[in-house]
């Protein structure tokens, strides 16, 4: 067999092994909550919010309204918001609890800011028009693949 052939480009056989670990026990975790009659989607929801846990943030679903908070989800969907003179994109983050609309004012685009990505943001919530949002938060991105 060649070299490598098996394995991910740029994984040692100990990145791999543990990530087929961690995909086995989600597998089997997924498995026994769909049992219990829970749809994939509350089966995910489970697993970012026990990951969130797991690194110490709050929950979205339990951030109070000004107060410093640290949050870590999924992007679910970015958006360049059109309705104003001032353009902001807007990002709208998951952890499995709650979502929390991150605004970036003065902005039309944020590198690396794209649906799918893991983040975390330091700010103070407040509701906007009935939406929880953090605007212009500081922010850390995941690495790809983590």
């Amino acid at each position: 067999m060649p070299a490598g052939a098996g394995t991910l480009v740029g994984m040692t056989a100990k990145d791999t092994g543990a990530a087929s670990a961690r995909h086995g026990v989600m597998a089997r975790t997924s498995g026994r909550l769909a049992r219990f009659g829970l749809s994939q989607s509350d089966v995910d929801a489970a697993e970012l919010e026990a990951e969130v846990v797991g690194c110490g943030a709050d929950r979205i679903s339990d951030a109070a309204c000004g107060v410093p908070t640290t949050v870590v989800g999924r992007l679910r969907s970015v958006t360049l918001r059109p309705d104003s003179a001032i353009p902001a994109v807007e990002a709208d983050l998951y952890d499995g609890t709650g979502n929390l609309t991150l605004v970036f004012l003065g902005r039309r685009t944020i590198p690396g800011i794209t649906p799918g990505r893991i983040l975390t943001a330091h700010g103070r919530p407040v509701v906007r028009d009935g939406v929880r949002s953090m605007v212009n938060p500081r922010y850390e991105l995941a690495a790809v693949g983590e």
